[in-house]
């Protein structure tokens, strides 16, 4: 099923009560409000894995008034705000599988450490701020700095270059 499998079964089942688009992430979010908006007989919706936001959530709470089952497992990219509005506005609703998703806040200690790392190896003050920037930053300078070493003791060493690529 795709788009316009989907755009065909909300035009001609109007009296839709239950709809499973599981792992359906070739449909778009515009096709889900869409059947989401001409179906609101729906009872039972299982979306789970779909690539929907609160967009859909928002559709869901203002279409679907007789909804008593939503599955959002693997739905990341919803918020718990929009997750509790839907609820509140039909406490009726079963919201089962909701995970909210948190990318836990790095601990000041550890950014303290990779900032002590970067000052103890000369990296610039001003060097980036987030962990993968600065992990990134730090792996380039230490990557040129052996770069830098390798080619300046090339002259110094008396030896072939095929035993100099095995130093280097």
């Amino acid at each position: 099923m795709d788009d316009r499998g989907l755009w065909r079964i909300a035009k001609t089942c109007h009296k839709l009560e239950y709809l499973n688009i599981t792992y359906r992430t070739e449909i778009t979010e515009h096709s889900i409000c869409g059947i989401i908006h001409s179906s609101p007989k729906l009872r039972h919706l299982d979306i789970s894995f779909c690539q929907i936001t609160n967009i859909s959530i928002k559709e869901i709470a203002g279409s679907c008034l007789n909804l008593k089952y939503l599955n959002l497992e693997g739905c990341s990219n919803i918020s718990k705000e929009a997750v509790d509005w839907l609820v509140s506005l039909n406490p009726n609703i079963h919201v089962e599988n909701f995970v909210l998703i948190r990318v836990p806040s790095l601990n000041n200690r550890v950014l303290d450490v990779i900032h002590e790392l970067a000052r103890h190896l000369g990296i610039q003050h001003d060097a980036p701020r987030d962990v993968a920037s600065l992990d990134n930053f730090i792996n380039d300078e230490l990557s040129r700095r052996l770069s830098e070493r390798c080619i300046l003791a090339r002259p110094s060493l008396r030896r072939s270059d095929h035993q100099l690529g095995r130093i280097c």
